[in-house]
C-alpha cells in the first residue's frame, strides 16, 4: 500500500493513497507502536497515542492524523518490514548509519511473538536469516541462508 506521511511536532498525518479502500472496506486498528489497515501493518519506529486520532475518507485516498506520545520529530515513521535474509539486506538502508541502535530498537519495541521469532530465526539460521513473524517461523526449522558466494 502506498502512504506518504508529515508531522508536526506533536502529530502524525498519513496519507494512505488507494482508490480501493473506503469507509465500508477498511478497518483501521491503532496501538501505541502500530497501525494496522485491513491487512496493511505499519510498525511505527516511536510511540502514539491510539485513542487521539482523526480519520477522513475521501475517494482517492484516506487521511489518518495520529498524535504523538513525546512532542519531538521523527527521523522515520516505521521500523521497516524485514522478512528478508542476510543476503538481501544490502537493499535495506538504514539513516544516519544507526544499525546498533536500529536493531536494540527493533528489538525493544517489538511484542512477544515478534521478540520469539527473532530469536528463532537468527538461533536455527545462525544469524543469516531474521524474520520477525511467529506464524512463519513457529513449526519450521529455519535453515541458514547464507549470501551468495559464502559458505555457511
Amino acid at each position: 500500500m502506498n502512504y506518504e506521511w508529515s508531522q508536526t511536532l506533536d502529530q502524525i498525518t498519513i496519507i494512505f493513497l488507494d482508490e480501493e479502500l473506503n469507509a465500508n472496506n477498511t478497518k483501521i486498528e491503532l496501538e501505541n507502536n502500530k497501525i494496522k489497515i485491513n491487512d496493511f501493518i505499519i510498525q511505527l519506529y516511536h510511540s502514539i497515542n491510539p485513542e487521539n486520532h482523526s480519520i477522513d475518507f475521501d475517494s482517492t485516498q484516506i487521511i489518518l492524523k495520529v498524535y504523538k506520545k513525546d512532542q519531538k520529530m521523527w527521523n522515520r515513521l516505521c521500523i521497516p518490514q524485514l522478512k528478508k535474509t542476510f543476503a538481501e539486506w544490502p537493499n535495506v538502508k538504514v539513516e544516519n548509519n544507526d544499525e546498533p541502535d536500529f536493531f536494540k530498537k527493533l528489538y525493544q519495541d517489538a511484542d512477544d511473538e515478534t521478540k520469539r521469532a527473532i530469536n528463532k530465526s537468527m538461533a536455527e539460521s545462525g544469524g543469516t536469516v531474521l524474520n520477525m513473524n511467529w506464524d512463519q517461523v513457529k513449526n519450521v526449522r529455519i535453515e541458514p541462508k547464507p549470501p551468495k558466494g559464502v559458505e555457511f
